[in-house]
């Protein structure tokens, strides 16, 4: 196998047009086959401690457990499989907090990526 970085995306993802697969480059590099991809989604994981969060919050409404301000996140895309099975490709590299700039950026580029993916499953699939 032999996998190019996506031109616009190369830190993130990487595709073996050959075999029609991709492998996503922070995490874990499993090999995925575009041809299982039903549907992509962007997702975030909330990562530190719950104490971390409570700690660091600044928010004074009782209505939920972190602030929306100070919660330190990773941003990912989620992968869903024909088998009903699923799995997550890493966006983020490092943490983040959430409602940072790098966070809205980071957003977008999963919006983007998992478009791509999609797109890509699709003409896959239809070949």
């Amino acid at each position: 196998m032999e996998f190019i970085a996506s031109k616009s995306y190369k830190d993130i993802i990487e595709f073996d047009e050959r075999n029609g697969n991709f492998r996503f480059t922070q995490g874990d590099n499993n090999i995925y086959s575009l041809k299982d991809i039903v549907r992509c989604r962007k997702s975030i994981e909330f990562v530190g401690s719950i104490m971390h969060n409570m700690y660091t919050t600044n928010d004074t409404n009782n209505t939920h457990l972190f602030s929306s301000k100070s919660e330190d996140v990773r941003i990912r895309i989620k992968l869903f499989f024909f088998d009903g099975s699923y799995t997550y490709g890493y966006i983020s590299k490092e943490n983040i907090q959430r409602n940072s700039l790098p966070y809205k950026r980071e957003l977008e580029t999963a919006e983007a990526v998992a478009n791509l993916i999609s797109v890509i499953a699709n003409e896959n699939r239809e070949n």
